[in-house]
């Protein structure tokens, strides 16, 4: 089966997975899903895009919320102006927390939370339902931009479609991929975003600095983690023309000039309205950690990783304690696997090839440290944008470390490995 065919059929099959999450998971039992839901709810109304002050959650989707994580009701006046207030705050308050974040994710949702709203049971499900439907949409094309990155990091399609299948079974990034919240589509992006690099790196061509200046300019009107692919772009564009700087500076230049063209006029609206590119939300309301307990806090650590995983509903439902030990390991070796590679390869291009998957790892796990330090909170979910990458490198990491003889053992293994893990979520977001 040629690639495209190959693809469009992971496509479709990432497509009905997603479906299956999405109508499994009760609604509003993925983080901060009332909220997200809230914004496309809002638009939806007819009363434009949601203020942070003035917005509030639907009752019927609060109340959920507010039962499952017993928030307080808090009645008195917000201070004047705030620039920046704890989640939890808001949330108290039935204030949509989500309300800063870039539209794009909610506009682009609407159109299906409408035809939901129509078959639905109440308008309010509907909605919610019709906006999952457009998430699983989302994870199906996600999957197959995993088979397409893999091959041009030169794996066989059989490697390829392996990687797309660990990307399919993964039952966090299906649990909040097929979930209300703007992750779905940001995720999607930066995939987008990568392919395309790799792209570059393996084959130059003249303009797709454009291709990936509009994908760069829809994802910061998605969610503000994608300033992160900014530096990454640079990056992206001296590895793909080593010989060149100059021309690698400009190309970038041009790919960034283009993202703040068509996203710009958001954060400039968001200066006239608030003072500030972007209205800012704190996290837990802790404020920001000191270096001494940022190093010591082997629980961020902890929790991110198992989030990582799968840690379901609000963060309330664990996987049990030995598969987290068992991905432990293997993503331990799967990364000196990876090292190595990199090191003994004589090809430059699979070498600069992973060095970017890398670099867009540490990317965001460097965001998510920075998350940690300011707001002191932290999810596994905000790694997700690079779960090609990751995935990539796991596999190939773990391939290089693995004799020939034994390779085909290894990715029967892996496989049922990641179908135990996918089987075990399902199981316990039926719980929720």
């Amino acid at each position: 089966m040629p690639d495209t065919r190959l693809a469009i059929a992971l496509g479709v099959v990432g497509f009905l997975c997603g479906l299956l999450y999405a109508f499994t998971t009760p609604l509003w039992q993925a983080p901060d899903e009332p909220s997200h839901f809230g914004y496309i709810e809002y638009i939806d109304s007819g009363r434009g895009l949601p203020s942070p002050l003035e917005a509030k959650v639907p009752v019927a989707a609060q109340a959920k919320a507010r039962a499952v994580m017993k928030w307080p009701r808090v009645s008195e006046p917000l201070p004047d102006s705030p620039r920046v207030l704890p989640a939890e705050e808001f949330a108290y308050r039935d204030l949509m927390y989500t309300a800063n974040h870039p539209p794009l994710y909610y506009l682009a949702a609407r159109p299906f939370a409408k035809v939901g709203a129509v078959v639905g049971e109440t308008r309010l499900s509907g909605l919610a339902y019709g906006a999952r439907v457009f998430s699983a949409i989302l994870i199906g094309l996600t999957v197959s931009l995993a088979f397409f990155s893999a091959r041009l990091v030169r794996l066989s399609r059989a490697n390829a479609l392996l990687v797309a299948s660990l990307v399919l079974l993964q039952p966090q990034y299906l649990f909040i991929g097929s979930s209300i919240n703007n992750d779905g589509l940001t995720i999607f992006l930066w995939s987008a975003f990568v392919y395309l690099m790799l792209l570059e790196i393996r084959q130059p061509s003249y303009g797709r600095q454009l291709l990936i200046g509009a994908t760069l300019g829809l994802g910061l009107l998605t969610k503000i983690t994608f300033f992160l692919a900014l530096p990454l772009t640079v990056a992206g564009f001296l590895l793909a023309h080593p010989g060149d700087r100059n021309q690698a500076l400009r190309r970038a230049g041009a790919a960034v000039l283009l993202a703040f063209f068509i996203s710009g006029w958001w954060f400039i609206g968001n200066i006239f309205r608030y003072g500030s590119p972007w209205y800012i939300i704190g996290g837990t309301g802790l404020g920001p950690a000191t270096f001494a307990e940022f190093f010591t806090a082997s629980k961020f650590y902890h929790w991110l990783f198992k989030s990582y995983w799968g840690y379901f509903g609000w963060m309330e439902k664990q996987l049990p304690r030995s598969l987290y030990a068992v991905m432990l390991v293997m993503s331990v070796f799967a990364a000196l696997g990876a090292a190595l590679s990199a090191i003994k390869t004589k090809d430059a291009v699979f070498r600069r090839s992973l060095g970017f998957l890398a670099l867009s790892a540490l990317t965001l796990f460097a965001g998510a440290i920075w998350f940690r330090i300011v707001a002191q909170t932290g999810q596994g979910r905000y790694l997700f944008p690079s779960i090609i990458p990751f995935t990539i490198l796991l596999w190939i990491g773990l391939r290089s470390l693995t004799p020939d003889r034994l390779k085909s053992w290894l990715a029967h293994g892996t496989l049922l490995l990641f179908a135990g893990l996918s089987a075990a979520g399902l199981a316990l977001i039926r719980q929720l």
